[in-house]
């Protein structure tokens, strides 16, 4: 009972990794996963982190390569899905920080928020592997990877197209680095990043929760 309820969680999470390799050799992996990295929490949505790694080793298949970053992206919505909520924010309280302080606004990120980096077009493999997706479709490895910024606004997981720079940035915000840190950061990705655009996005997405100001650098 307690392997069918783990191989039953990890099939839960990871229905497009069962696709890709077939309900047998996932089941037979998420048994073998079971045994050798049983649960540290009762709570099952919490489990199966490092299982698309424990995938792709176990088909000891370059043609399989791909398989990791699939599952992290799986993953990554699993979490968006299951993480704590944050009240709305009201951008106008950004008002209240003295325009000489405004670099050191560190701004508090929704906790389901997180950026999913892929060498691969992870996105268009696990559309094409939904049980709505035409069967027919053919995907190119190397076709190029993906940055996202995967979150939770109100009930849904949705995500969004990120630049080199956007992520850099997004990074930098979740790391808790002030704005104008994050903003230096982005802007060794691209010397024309323009952080306005970015912050708009994040803003009216739901993705900023709140902020509080860093002490400032006496050498800044």
């Amino acid at each position: 009972h307690f392997t069918i309820s783990l191989t039953e969680a990890l099939s839960a999470t990871y229905p497009t990794l069962k696709a890709l390799v077939g309900e047998a050799f996932f089941d037979q992996t998420a048994r073998r996963f079971a045994a050798e990295q049983p649960p540290s929490s009762p709570v099952l949505f919490e489990y199966g982190a490092a299982f698309p790694t424990f995938m792709a080793e176990a088909t000891r298949s370059p043609e399989y390569r791909y398989l990791s970053d699939v599952g992290a992206f799986e993953w990554a919505i699993n979490h968006a899905y299951h993480a704590d909520d944050a009240p709305p924010f009201d951008p106008s309280t950004l008002l209240t920080v003295p325009e000489a302080r405004r670099g050191d606004v560190v701004f508090d990120l929704h906790p389901s928020a997180q950026v999913f980096v892929s060498e691969y077009p992870t996105l268009d493999i696990w559309r094409a592997n939904r049980p709505d997706a035409d069967a027919g479709r053919t995907i190119d490895l190397d076709a190029g990877g993906v940055r996202l910024l995967v979150w939770r606004h109100g009930i849904d997981v949705v995500w969004q197209p990120l630049s080199a720079a956007d992520a850099t940035l997004i990074v930098a915000l979740l790391n808790r680095h002030a704005f104008a840190d994050a903003c230096a950061a982005a802007l060794t990705e691209d010397p024309l990043f323009q952080p306005a655009p970015m912050l708009a996005d994040l803003m009216a997405g739901g993705v900023i929760a709140g902020f509080t100001l860093s002490t400032p650098d006496l050498e800044r």
